[in-house]
């Protein structure tokens, strides 16, 4: 049996402490816009594939967010779980990581949307009251390690880049209680985050389940 658990009702928008920087008001200037690090959508691992024109078919395919209005971009990815996340010595080191880039061509700073100008810098981003909001920055390899308290465990994230305001909202998708039996489900069916049966989903997160395999899509 395979189970998808639901987003809880109750969610806290917390600020980061990251570095910030003054954005004009145009905001920064993205045709596209990539996720790079431990993440996965539907099968497909990232875990660091270089952002590069030689990996074109599979960024588009599975690691562009949607366009969903003029600077605005969106999209859900299942971060991974690592293994070797420790209380103490490896925080927040270990942590799953991610970044964006504006265009495939390669590790360079220009096309590099970030946590913080310095590399190798990890800013903890706490989803344990479900959703955080935090400063993106231009022209920087500074990654966002997710966490729920200090520790973490696979989930899907919704993940809303707004380079109009230089903001990234992050939000915990299964978080909650209720479960989804998909099991005896052979056909296509649509859910809520509720898990109420929705015949024509429009604007906003779903479940998506087909053939019995579910997954979490964003529906424009």
């Amino acid at each position: 049996m395979k189970k998808i658990y639901l987003i809880g009702c109750s969610v806290a928008l917390t600020a980061s402490g990251a570095t910030t920087q003054d954005i004009s008001e145009s905001g920064i200037k993205a045709d596209n816009l990539y996720v790079c690090g431990n993440v996965e959508k539907d099968g497909e691992i990232n875990n660091w594939l270089g952002p590069t024109v030689a990996n074109e078919t599979i960024y588009n395919e599975y690691f562009r967010l949607d366009k969903v209005e003029e600077g605005v971009f969106e999209g859900v990815y299942y971060i991974l779980e690592k293994d070797n996340l420790d209380d103490n010595s490896t925080f927040p080191d270990a942590l799953p990581q991610f970044r964006f880039f504006s265009k495939l061509e390669g590790w360079i700073r220009d096309y590099s949307l970030g946590s913080n100008t310095d590399d190798f810098y990890i800013e903890p981003v706490d989803l344990e009251n479900g959703a955080v909001e935090t400063p993106i920055i231009e022209k920087a390899f500074g990654n966002w390690g997710v966490c729920l308290g200090r520790t973490w465990t696979s989930s899907y994230v919704n993940m809303r880049v707004d380079l109009n305001n230089a903001v990234l909202r992050l939000q915990r998708v299964d978080s909650g209680v209720e479960e989804i039996n998909t099991s005896n489900i052979s056909l296509e069916k649509w859910f809520n985050l509720q898990g109420c049966p929705v015949e024509k989903p429009e604007n906003g997160l779903f479940i998506h389940i087909v053939d019995g395999k579910s997954r979490v899509e964003l529906v424009k």
